[in-house]
């Protein structure tokens, strides 16, 4: 187990940058009653015991959005005795951006953004199939994604999006630095652009220039992170869910209101939505079935699984104490240029 312990303005200052995640240490400070310096200096010791993280992640739920990107939910079964070996292996995959060890009829749960749909195709008939360990693939295709895990607050109930763009996104110029900027701000949510502009080998004036307009142009979500055991929501189980077409929208929407629901996805398949929750105790995961089935009674959950270990979260490597070790960026983190969509 791990022996990092965090009090009550760690978890205050991980609350605020989840949805301020690049703000001025000086302006948070006057918000969370500390000092400047005291909050950077906390940020930097979180940071290196991987208890929290800053990330980005793709912005999956406006214009093409899952589609373009080559999104995924698989379920993969492993032979027995390699479940930890045949994980290892699979987490270093770009293109599996979360990695979960569960419970049910499947050993892992993947997460898959590959690029786009070409890309997936790819991956699945062909890196994924052949990986030794790996006996049985079940893929639900994500067309769509209704409310991802950049929304969801450590304290507040409320559901918030992130300040950006309404609509559509907004063009980014310079594809290629945009997605270069992207990957480094994946590294680290809160690099600088004098950070930025040293790792690309451009101008500090040129990084800020884009950074500003990739943030603006809402194809990014800033993610602040916790080690799940030190959230208070240290229970993690997904839900597979079957609605009907004509009421697909309004359940996803619903259901991503429930204060423990982190992400939901529709889902091609036998089941059309796939919901993943952080609880408080393992008594809510029957609990939460509960109140899903009665505020939603049209809905039929057809298959649950508890997330017993996570070994990668949105290309962050974690170890057995859930606290982060390492980053194996994803494939990309922006829509193809052209639109396409495999």
């Amino acid at each position: 187990m791990t022996d990092v312990t965090i009090d009550d303005l760690d978890l205050r200052l991980i609350d605020a940058l989840q949805s301020r995640p690049r703000a001025s240490w000086t302006s948070l400070a006057s918000v969370l009653g500390s000092s400047a310096v005291t909050l950077a200096r906390r940020w930097e010791r979180l940071r290196e015991t991987g208890a929290a993280w800053m990330t980005v992640a793709p912005d999956l739920s406006t214009g093409y959005g899952s589609l373009a990107m080559g999104m995924a939910l698989v379920e993969v079964q492993v032979r027995t005795g390699t479940l930890h070996t045949t994980a290892a292996e699979l987490a270093l995959c770009p293109e599996i951006a979360t990695l979960e060890l569960t419970s049910g009829g499947r050993s892992l749960m993947l997460t898959v953004i590959a690029g786009d749909g070409d890309d997936l195709a790819d991956f699945l008939l062909n890196t994924l199939e052949s990986m030794p360990g790996v006996t049985q693939v079940r893929t639900h295709p994500a067309p769509r994604t209704v409310m991802d895990a950049s929304g969801w607050r450590l304290h507040s109930a409320d559901r918030a999006r992130q300040p950006g763009v309404d609509g559509p996104h907004r063009p980014v110029p310079h594809h290629a630095l945009a997605s270069a900027v992207a990957r480094e701000l994946a590294r680290d949510g809160r690099a600088t652009a004098a950070e930025v502009a040293a790792t690309l080998g451009l101008s500090t004036r040129t990084a800020r220039a884009a950074i500003a307009g990739l943030v603006a142009s809402g194809r990014i979500r800033f993610r602040t992170e916790i080690a799940r055991p030190l959230s208070g929501w240290p229970v993690c189980s997904w839900y597979l869910i079957r609605s009907t077409p004509s009421r697909r929208d309004a359940v996803g929407r619903r259901l991503s209101q429930l204060r423990e629901v982190r992400a939901v996805m529709q889902t091609v398949g036998t089941t059309d939505l796939a919901v993943v929750v952080w609880m408080r105790s393992l008594t809510d995961v029957q609990d939460l079935e509960l109140q899903i089935e009665e505020m939603l009674p049209d809905v039929v959950i057809e298959d649950r699984a508890l997330v017993f270990r996570t070994v990668k979260i949105m290309g962050r490597l974690l170890d057995a104490d859930q606290m982060a070790t390492g980053f194996v960026p994803l494939p990309a983190y922006l829509e193809p240029a052209r639109g396409r969509t495999g």
